[in-house]
C-alpha cells in the first residue's frame, strides 16, 4: 500500500519527451510508482 497517490497528474520525466497523464505513488518518502495505477 502506498502512503500517497496523486491521480490525474501531468507527468514529465525531464528528458524532453512528451508529458503523459497518469498517477504518482509515494511510499516511505520516495516515488514508488508512476503511470496508470488503476485502483492502487
Amino acid at each position: 500500500m502506498y502512503d500517497l497517490i496523486i491521480d490525474n497528474a501531468l507527468l514529465c520525466d525531464g528528458t524532453g519527451a512528451a508529458a503523459a497523464m497518469g498517477s504518482l505513488a509515494v511510499q516511505d518518502g520516495r516515488i514508488a510508482a508512476l503511470g496508470r495505477l488503476g485502483g492502487a
